[in-house]
């Protein structure tokens, strides 16, 4: 029956490239041109700045930095045709593209550990104006891949702020201070956060502190992409 739905879709919707639009032969991101300039993060760079990263996947003043996150893993560096797909992602109302992209973080190693997987989530006005999470999209997608639980509520955005593009690193950390609560659930779990893009890791961070607050034992962080300051 599913393969079945999967042809039927392709028919009424055939694969396309997420950044150009190229018919696809096949079900995937990115068409052969736009794959080879996708550069992925190298694991032994930190994900947050790019230099030396140690065991959390960040160099350590990084680590200290982005505490309580236990470990942080970006995919891709967030320019050209990621940066692209991303981009109509978000702003053009392609949430048609999170499968394919949801896949690519499906690709990753994923922490040894009993992992519940929560994507780091809009606030409640922000989320009419989209009409869709993606940070839930790809959350969904990749523990679907990987056969793991996941609560698309189990954050919650409190606080409207504005958009963290454009602001410097202190910025973004006062826009998004104390703009989460966690739920009961994420006691006594290993949580494995999902978002788009990370930055500074500010947003990460302050989910990460909501999640503790709530009794989470060790927060983990997988981004698509990351976009060096």
């Amino acid at each position: 029956m599913s393969a079945l739905l999967g042809a039927l879709t392709d028919l009424l919707s055939p694969p396309a490239c997420a950044a150009c639009d190229e018919p696809l032969p096949h079900a995937r991101a990115f068409c052969a041109r736009c794959e080879v300039g996708l550069s992925d993060c190298d694991p032994a760079e930190c994900a947050a700045c790019g230099g030396r990263a140690g065991p959390r996947g960040c160099c350590r003043a990084c680590a200290r930095r982005l505490a309580p996150l236990a470990g942080v893993r970006c995919a891709f560096v967030h320019e050209g045709a990621l940066a692209e797909a991303i981009h109509r992602l978000k702003y053009r109302a392609r949430d048609d593209l999170a499968p394919g992209l949801a896949d690519l973080l499906g690709e990753l190693p994923l922490p040894a550990a009993d992992l519940l997987v929560a994507p780091v989530p809009l606030h409640p006005r922000r989320l009419r104006e989209r009409g869709f999470d993606q940070a839930w999209l790809l959350a969904r997608g990749l523990a679907e891949r990987r056969g793991l639980p996941t609560l698309p509520r189990l954050l919650q955005r409190v606080r409207h702020d504005r958009p963290q593009v454009g602001l410097d690193r202190a910025g973004r950390e006062a826009n998004v201070r104390d703009a989460f609560v966690a739920g009961t659930q994420a006691a006594g779990r290993d949580v494995l956060l999902v978002d788009d893009v990370l930055t500074t890791g500010a947003t990460l961070r302050e989910a990460a502190r909501a999640l503790g607050r709530a009794g989470a034992r060790q927060v983990f962080a997988l981004t698509l992409a990351r976009a060096l300051e």
